[in-house]
């Protein structure tokens, strides 16, 4: 009986290594299949991903939020995501590849979470779907390391997560890009210049004198990006007073109504977007596309910039 146990006791001992070592070569294995697929597989197959939050290393936050097929920057007062933007992080995601995935030893992290971005996808019910902690790439590195939802492996990964920590940088902006060839008219309560048709010299209204330096002022909305947003229910209002208005009126028909809210060097621009009668189908077109993002928001310019326009006259 005695020599049957220790017979068995020896064949324990002699499988439980070959099987711990099995296990490893498993898992191992498992794991080298992973080269090739997609790192964030289960963000990418999710049908409710409602949320992806960028923590940066530089301390800075950026929460971008879906609402109804279209995405918001939380810390802009949930203004609108750039769609360029949000497309590039979106297809990001999806088409990152693991290079490779190596086993973590304890306490064997090669990179600090401080130190990186971290990716986190959220789904409708608030929770947590994935959370990768990406370190930089260092220069003589063909592939990010990274780390997946504490799973102890370390990864090397495809794709480039140089990603901006500026909120302004994942704004939609600009707010105006008007350029000179479009404007038929430029009505004020200090001036009123007009032309028939483009390439024409704009004529004050009352006088019919060329005014050249209108240029100074429309070369100002070309490009116009805003350094802060806030939508009306949190701008206040009792902080700034009214300084000017201005309607630009477009040949295919639409119409900007600007107006400047300022207090000392700062100032605020409501943008409200109008239509006349005789509107070409590519002007409806683009007043579709374009009123929302304006509505009910206050965009906060540059103080330079604020100043020429608001206070521009000829």
């Amino acid at each position: 009986m005695i020599k049957h146990i220790k017979i068995g006791l020896f064949l324990l001992l002699f499988t439980i290594p070959l099987m711990l070592f099995g296990i490893h070569l498993n898992n191992g294995r498992i794991h080298a299949l992973s080269r090739g697929n997609y790192f964030f597989d289960i963000t990418r197959n999710h049908p409710q991903i409602s949320s992806i939050n960028l923590k940066f290393a530089d301390g800075n936050t950026i929460s971008i939020n879906r609402k109804e097929d279209l995405w918001f920057v939380k810390e802009a007062d949930d203004y609108f995501v750039s769609f360029k933007k949000i497309n590039t992080l979106v297809t990001l995601i999806r088409n990152t590849i693991i290079y490779r995935a190596d086993a973590l030893e304890k306490n064997a992290l090669q990179f600090l979470e401080k130190d990186c971005i971290v990716i986190e996808s959220i789904d409708n019910t608030g929770k947590v779907v994935e959370k990768a902690v990406i370190a930089p790439k260092k220069e003589k590195n063909k592939h990010h390391y990274a780390l997946l939802n504490n799973d102890n492996f370390l990864y090397q990964i495809s794709g480039n997560f140089d990603i901006s920590s500026n909120v302004l940088d994942w704004l939609q902006m600009p707010i105006l890009k008007i350029n000179k060839k479009e404007i038929r008219e430029i009505r004020s309560d200090k001036f009123y210049v007009y032309r028939r048709f483009d390439g024409e010299n704009f004529l004050e209204k009352d006088t019919n004198k060329h005014t050249p330096h209108i240029d100074s002022f429309i070369n100002q909305l070309w490009y116009l990006s805003a350094v802060d947003v806030k939508h009306s229910v949190n701008f206040k209002f009792d902080n700034y007073k009214k300084t000017s208005t201005f309607d630009i009126v477009l040949f295919n028909g639409i119409i900007y109504h600007l107006t400047f809210y300022s207090n000392e060097n700062e100032y605020w621009l409501n943008v409200r977007l109008d239509r006349n009668k005789l509107m070409s189908e590519a002007g409806i077109n683009i007043l579709e596309e374009n009123s929302m993002l304006f509505k009910g928001w206050y965009f906060k310019l540059p103080s330079d910039r604020g100043d020429i326009i608001s206070n521009f006259s000829i």
